[in-house]
């Protein structure tokens, strides 16, 4: 039985994703918010039918650190509240569909994932990232600073 783990760093534009399978990374991407509800749904559905397991972690503002934690100011406050409202319709969404899911309080991630370079010596990882991306993988694995 595999068991593949979709992490997910939200974002108002384009969201973080990392796709782990058996603890082996296969997949470091943005996807946009419709094309993320698409593969969730796909994924669920695939990994049910072979009788896979599938579970998404999402990071949720909502149940942590605050505006400030972002450098503050009004702009970054409504920044986060947006990326909030992205985890929310993604949790309210594997809720629906009843797909395995936990929601994880933000975190501040280590400099392996702020650095693209470090970030591909650490993981062996040599395709494109971006820093949603990079968080993505580090809320898969749990890296933490």
């Amino acid at each position: 039985m595999n068991e593949l783990v979709m992490a997910i760093d939200p974002d108002l534009h384009k969201n973080g994703v990392a796709m782990i399978e058996n603890g082996k990374l296969l997949k470091v991407e943005s996807l946009y918010l419709w094309d993320l509800i698409s593969i969730i749904v796909h994924s669920a559905f695939y990994c049910g039918e072979f009788g896979d397991k599938f579970h998404v972690i999402i990071e949720d503002g909502n149940l942590g650190r605050s505006a400030n934690w972002h450098g503050g100011g009004k702009r970054t406050a409504g920044n986060v509240g947006k990326n909030q409202a992205i985890a929310t319709i993604l949790r309210e969404l594997c809720e629906c569909h009843n797909i395995s899911h936990e929601c994880i309080k933000p975190h501040g991630y280590s400099k392996v994932f702020r650095d693209e370079n470090i970030f591909k010596q650490a993981t062996g990882w040599m395709g494109r990232t971006n820093e949603d991306s990079r968080a993505a993988v580090a809320i898969g694995f749990r890296f933490v600073k």
